[in-house]
């Protein structure tokens, strides 16, 4: 009977330890990281990692505050406007600076481009974004650490 009564009380500690410390996540808990005003860097174009010989991956941010979207194409800057509404993502017009690169930049910059300009939805899992056009995943990106 005693060992019982111990057994039933180290039970309820424990459930009401876990309700005091909100039980863990809630399936409709709100991402760590949010879409907007993080900085993301691109992991995988169209399903396959980047080509070999990028020294430095192409990243945006989506700013919240004036409504634009800046980072880096894979060769040149990149800016423009986006809209956030729930799920859906709209990235257009975009704009890029002029400059020419050598090797496998140019190309990853272009399938960047548009992947972007065809994204309509966005999700979030853990640190990773993933830009989709329908149930097409068309970018993955994870979010970095601003640089001052």
């Amino acid at each position: 009977m005693r060992m019982r009564s111990l057994v039933g009380g180290v039970v309820l500690a424990a459930a009401a330890a876990a309700c005091a410390s909100g039980g863990g996540a809630s399936p409709a808990s709100t991402p760590a990281v949010k879409v907007e005003d993080t900085n993301w860097e691109l992991v995988t174009i169209g399903g396959a990692p980047l080509p070999d010989g990028i020294k430095r991956p192409p990243s945006l941010k989506l700013e919240a505050a004036e409504g634009k979207v800046v980072g880096f194409a894979g060769c040149n800057r990149l800016f423009g406007a986006y809209s956030v509404d729930g799920p859906k993502l709209r990235l257009s017009p975009l704009g890029t600076t002029k400059m020419a690169c050598v090797g496998p930049g140019m190309d990853l910059e272009k399938r960047f481009l548009e992947a972007l300009e065809r994204a309509t939805s966005y999700s979030i899992s853990g640190d990773t974004l993933t830009l989709s056009a329908g149930d097409q995943a068309l970018a993955t990106l994870h979010s970095v650490a601003a640089t001052q």
